[in-house]
């Protein structure tokens, strides 16, 4: 009987005026993807027989619309209603799927059995919020890195975080935000889960655009000696090495947040008050602009999010010339 098991015939007990008790199951003519993910425990809960399909922890989350059609193909060989245990779930994962009214458990913390009893009693546990109008800075990242660079669809996850230099969890909240809306598909490849692009850059870029927020945090003026190894040309000098424009009197520089920061304590840049004296304005952004180009400039559909509230008719057009010469695969 493995960890998970225990835990959550520990966590029902908690839940039971009795002890319920639970036998493990075998469910006849599974498919073999579903009994290499699953062990099963069958039993009665609040009045209800139930079959608790384990997930093994070695396992990446699914997707609800994954979740939903097992659910449906154990219940038909259990006859009896199944439930879908993890030993831990993100939030995003838990709201949508309580959205699907998919049964779960998660021990200690959550119990959704909509036909029986509903306990979410997670520590600082959040209401269903509605959807942000702009991905995260991961997803908003892995969708350019995808237009620009491409080749995530054949990674997994675990490689689509060392790529990005981010956590797992990240990127699984990113597959997550980027699925709701129909920017990517999900492909499950045995224990491993594929992003799925469908159409070529063009078309992911449109997906993806009302989505899609300006990388800029804040901008900074600063004095330093030489430009930090890192940082890249942005806003109008950026476009003045693209375009036919001229650039401002003082250059601007975009830096991922964290590295400017880093910059700052190692006295490698030092903030100044204005413009009169400064060495260059610095974008702090919310991704690394150097996952996205090679160049001494950001990528142009960056540069693009960074400059489209601008109110300057010659900058707009200039925008609308380098997307029209954006080399889309």
């Amino acid at each position: 009987m493995n960890n998970l098991t225990t835990a959550v015939q520990q966590y029902l007990a908690t839940l039971h005026d009795a002890v319920p008790e639970f036998q493990p199951a075998e469910l006849a003519k599974l498919p073999l993807h579903l009994r290499n993910r699953y062990s099963f425990l069958k039993g009665v809960l609040f009045g209800q027989e139930w079959v608790l399909a384990i997930q093994g922890e070695d396992w990446e989350p699914g997707t609800p619309t994954e979740y939903r059609k097992q659910v449906q193909i154990l219940a038909s060989h259990a006859q009896t209603p199944v439930a879908v245990v993890f030993g831990t779930i993100t939030s995003t994962l838990r709201n949508r799927l309580i959205h699907a009214k998919i049964p779960f458990i998660v021990p200690k913390t959550q119990v959704f059995l909509p036909i029986s009893y509903v306990s979410l009693a997670e520590r600082n546990l959040n209401p269903v919020s509605a959807p942000q109008k702009h991905l995260t800075p991961t997803a908003q990242l892995l969708v350019l890195y995808e237009i620009i660079r491409g080749g995530l669809s054949e990674l997994a996850f675990k490689d689509i975080a060392a790529t990005l230099k981010c956590s797992g969890p990240m990127v699984t909240k990113a597959r997550a935000e980027l699925e709701s809306r129909g920017i990517c598909d999900v492909e499950r490849l045995g224990k491993e889960t594929r992003m799925r692009f469908s159409g070529g850059s063009r078309a992911i870029w449109k997906s993806a655009l009302p989505s899609l927020a300006s990388p800029v945090v804040k901008t900074r003026w600063v004095q330093w000696d030489t430009p930090a190894g890192s940082a890249k040309r942005a806003g109008l000098t950026a476009l003045s090495d693209l375009a036919l424009i001229s650039d401002d009197s003082i250059p601007t520089y975009a830096i991922y947040r964290a590295t400017f920061t880093r910059l700052l304590e190692r006295g490698q840049l030092h903030g100044w008050a204005d413009r009169n004296g400064a060495h260059a304005a610095i974008q702090c952004w919310s991704y690394d602009p150097g996952l996205l180009s090679d160049a001494p400039h950001v990528d142009a559909l960056s540069l693009n999010l960074s400059l489209r509230s601008s109110h300057s008719e010659r900058i707009q057009g200039e925008l609308e010339s380098l997307l029209e010469t954006f080399p889309w695969r």
